[in-house]
């Protein structure tokens, strides 16, 4: 498993894209290929006027992607194979990027899908009446529905793109671990012995270190993409025909964009813990055959999987590894064919209205 030019090709497709406006804390920097931090200063001011993410989040993928050098410093060769996560990424991004303009221009055409005017017509429908200026500012407001849409699908990259790397990163360590096992669990010398087992260390510091941001954000994102991928599939197979067809679409897009990022990112996060097991299993076998067997026991007790987890306010709920795997897309399907059996379309009593 390793982090493909492809790949790497997507973080340069993330800067092209989205860094036309405002400095960001975090970006990626194509000339020197490494992620680049911005501490608060006199730059971040737009960002901190219109940005909604917390700064914690920046650090925590700088920690993550540090594993693997904080750049692209890992020379690769040219691979035959198929890269789909690869081009996955790629798509994402492209995707992302063209529903920052799509979903912008559509809520402008369409008076009934943004809030500006929603909030309008709901004063109008009370009685109110509003000036020309104010008639004015609210049309202005309208406008600037861009930089809240362009943020946020900027953040759906970050939050995307930037954990696939650093999970790819993190198991290219591992299998690294796993290859070079033979020729150093098999030296007689400590040094070598304790120089190995370090960097299984180090991998490990980095993710208890993340750990505080880590665990509460996967469980965030792990039931929010549940929740939508839910409501989408529910509205993609129920609400063919009460939906207009110029927005029903969307959600039929939106069903297929949320189950590609499960498919993407919950694999590699119980990949992490999986291959960690094999590893401790292989060096359980180089015990047997070792002749200073207490050292090197005594070594790989204090060393434990490397895992990703789940929780909330310090508690964490479930790790993510195989059986997580399952009983999650198990729920999705379950909450899906539920809705959908319990849906009755003759009990919809409201209907869009799109001008």
């Amino acid at each position: 498993m390793v982090v493909t030019s492809l790949m790497w090709n997507s973080l340069d497709r993330f800067y092209r894209y989205f860094g036309i406006f405002w400095k960001n804390p975090l970006e990626w920097d194509m000339k020197t290929q490494t992620l680049v931090f911005t501490p608060i200063s006199r730059k971040l001011i737009p960002w901190m006027l219109y940005g909604f993410t917390h700064l914690e989040l920046t650090k925590v993928v700088i920690i993550l992607c540090w594993s693997g050098g904080g750049g692209r410093t890992i020379q690769q060769k040219h691979t035959t194979f198929f890269d789909l996560k690869g081009i996955m990424l790629n798509l994402i991004i492209i995707v992302l990027y063209s529903q920052t303009f799509s979903i912008y221009f559509f809520a402008i055409i369409s008076s009934n899908l943004n809030p500006y005017s929603q909030l309008y017509f709901l004063f109008i429908s009370k009685g109110w009446r509003f000036p020309l200026l104010a008639k004015f500012v609210i049309f202005f407001l309208r406008l600037t529905l861009i930089i809240p849409t362009y943020q946020f699908c900027r953040m759906s990259c970050i939050i995307i793109s930037f954990p696939v790397m650093a999970a790819y990163m993190a198991l290219e360590c591992i299998l690294t671990l796993s290859k070079t096992g033979v020729y150093y669990m098999s030296s007689r010398n400590r040094v070598i012995v304790d120089k190995y087992l370090r960097g299984y260390a180090s991998l490990q510091l980095i993710f208890k270190i993340s750990d505080e941001y880590l665990t509460p954000s996967v469980a965030v994102v792990m039931f929010t993409t549940m929740w939508l991928s839910v409501l989408f599939n529910f509205i993609s197979l129920n609400m063919y025909g009460l939906i207009p067809h110029s927005v029903f679409p969307g959600f039929l897009g939106a069903a297929l964009f949320v189950g590609g990022c499960v498919r993407l990112l919950l694999p590699l996060l119980v990949d992490l813990y999986e291959e960690c097991l094999v590893l401790q299993a292989k060096w359980r076998c180089f015990l047997r055959g070792s002749r200073d067997k207490k050292y090197l026991k005594r070594k790989l007790r204090s060393l434990r999987s490397v895992a990703v987890y789940g929780g909330i306010l310090g508690y964490n709920l479930y790790k993510c590894k195989r059986s997580t795997e399952m009983t999650f897309v198990g729920a999705i399907i379950t909450y899906t064919i539920s809705a959908s059996l319990s849906f009755k379309s003759k009990h919809v009593h409201y209907i869009w209205n799109i001008n």
